[in-house]
């Protein structure tokens, strides 16, 4: 009798992740992405949590809930890989971290509804580069 390996194994997961690919290439989704890294460099005792938006799909990151990516403190750094179509538009919302919802933030927010301040690109064309980001107390600058 052959055991069939149990899930959560390297071995069974390795079908699995081929299959998604295949289906995800399928249907005509490319497997690019961008890295975003974002610089907590707002000294105020808390970190940063932060999503990031692909304006074009319509899809956020994280996907799952309320989730967001995030730091524990200040001089931290958030790095963080977003798949995306090439040609997408990507943006990025951030607040502090325990603040109330709106008081701060950078790029579109939390839940995508700021206005991107004037002077500052928060948004990006998918492609394979690296976006960097330092989030001040000060108002906002383009990095």
């Amino acid at each position: 009798m052959k055991m069939e390996p149990a899930i959560g194994t390297r071995s069974a997961r390795k079908p699995l992740l081929v299959a998604t690919l295949s289906a995800l290439m399928a249907f005509g989704v490319a497997c690019d992405g961008m890295t975003w890294i974002l610089r907590d460099s707002c000294v105020d005792g808390l970190g940063i949590q932060a999503r990031f938006f692909d304006i074009t799909e319509g899809i956020r990151f994280p996907t799952i809930g309320s989730n967001v990516y995030g730091t524990t403190s200040d001089g931290q750094r958030l790095q963080w890989m977003i798949p995306c179509n090439k040609g997408s538009v990507v943006c990025f919302g951030a607040e502090p971290r325990g603040s109330a919802l709106g008081t701060v933030s950078w790029g579109m927010g939390l839940d995508n509804r700021a206005a991107c301040p004037a002077g500052e690109t928060c948004c990006h064309i998918c492609e394979k580069i690296t976006i960097e980001k330092e989030l001040t107390c000060e108002p906002a600058s383009d990095v």
